[in-house]
């Protein structure tokens, strides 16, 4: 291998004879790579960060992928950031009525509501009861994984108006629109 002169600051090798770049590569560290090798084997292909998703998995099985990801490293000689990719809060929808899928209308308007009332075209109800308190108008709800997007025009007390932007997607018979069947994105 010939390497050529390099004019700027940045060496094109680095003293551990690994090229430099200045993008990072992160690999999610998960059952399939979760062997100390495995690890070794994504630290010599140029793995920067390793990404631990702690909606998967116990606390344990993470702290034993940490260890080895810095045993490996160690064995490398090279450094591993660790990057915790924690779980957000469980917000749920509550039940529909007679639990048939829910259709939202681009442009029509629906409340959540934290009372448990059955949820219809018009209005949901919500397992997060100071949703309105957290939003502003023109703040961006996301239904079904992102599927759904709603935009706030109002909030009162213990409601929340907002605007579907989506076009028809439905919720799950379980009456959970976070579990609602995937539909394609219409623009």
């Amino acid at each position: 291998m010939k390497i050529s002169a390099h004019t700027s600051k940045e060496s094109p090798i680095q003293p551990n004879g690994t090229p430099s770049r200045r993008a990072k590569i992160i690999c999610t560290i998960g059952p399939a790579c979760s062997a100390e090798s495995a690890m070794r084997d994504l630290l010599r292909l140029g793995m920067d960060i390793a990404r631990l998703n702690f909606s998967h998995g116990t606390h344990e099985d993470h702290a034993h992928n940490i260890q080895r990801l810095r045993r490996a490293a160690q064995r490398e000689g090279r450094t591993i950031c660790i990057l915790q990719d924690l779980q957000g809060p469980k917000i749920r929808t509550g039940m529909l009525e007679q639990r048939k899928p829910v259709f939202l209308k681009a442009g029509s308007i629906v409340t959540i509501t934290p009372d448990p009332t059955p949820g219809s075209e018009t209005r949901i109800s919500t397992t997060f009861p100071d949703l309105a308190r957290e939003l502003t108008p023109g703040a961006r709800i996301l239904l079904s994984d992102g599927l759904i997007e709603l935009r706030v025009r109002t909030t009162r007390e213990k409601t929340s108006s907002a605007t579907s932007s989506t076009a028809a997607c439905s919720a799950s018979t379980k009456a959970s629109i976070s579990r609602a069947s995937r539909c394609p994105s219409q623009h």
